[in-house]
């Protein structure tokens, strides 16, 4: 799949590595996003049914929709039951994108955008990175990644880790994955990073 100009771009990495930074550096010169993150919402929502039947309706507001404020600390401090909801949810996500991304690639060139973006942590995990012609795999050390999560998230480092070590095969996915890989190092600040990237040819 490696083109000189590719279409349909895949942004990995670890949690808090960077992945939105790169996408909204990209949407800025008018690639098209595909947050996966935000599907995920609407495939709560898409397989609501399924999941209260999994993970009971404690998991409920009062007006009945899935509160991901509950769901979040059971699915994120056991990887058997986070497991249970990637089997429910995943399905649905990865048809939703595959659908999107055809749908770009049949749009004729005067009509659609610069390319199409695929932002997903769990890009390799659900073999979404088939579908691009390049990945970028954005990559930051342990220590920053966990100062970002707690900044941005509030969250327990114990909780943090735990999502971490979700995502360690990333490595290995990346380098058995049929896309074109672009590392991009994002340890330092955003300006940096951006740097990065408008020195990368397949992106200009």
């Amino acid at each position: 799949m490696n083109r000189d100009v590719p279409l349909v771009v895949g942004v990995a990495g670890k949690c808090c590595a960077g992945k939105d930074l790169v996408a909204d550096w990209l949407r800025q010169r008018h690639w098209r996003e595909i947050n996966v993150d935000h599907l995920g919402h609407r495939a709560l929502e898409a397989r609501r049914d399924a999941v209260v039947a999994a993970f009971g309706a404690q998991i409920l507001r009062e007006d009945g929709a899935i509160d991901r404020s509950k769901l979040g600390p059971i699915v994120f401090s056991s990887a058997k039951r986070l497991r249970e909801l990637e089997a429910i949810v995943h399905p649905w996500m990865r048809e939703e994108v595959r659908r999107e991304t055809e749908a770009f690639r049949r749009t004729a060139p005067e009509k659609r955008s610069r390319g199409l973006v695929i932002n997903a942590a769990l890009l390799f995990h659900m073999g979404m990175d088939t579908l691009c012609d390049s990945v970028i795999l954005v990559r930051a050390p342990l220590a920053a990644r966990l100062l970002r999560a707690i900044r941005r998230d509030g969250f327990h480092p114990g909780r943090i880790l735990f999502r971490l070590r979700t995502q360690r095969r990333l490595e290995t996915q990346a380098h058995s994955s049929p896309a074109d890989i672009i590392t991009v190092d994002n340890r330092g600040t955003p300006q940096a990073l951006y740097r990065c990237l408008e020195e990368v040819p397949q992106l200009q």
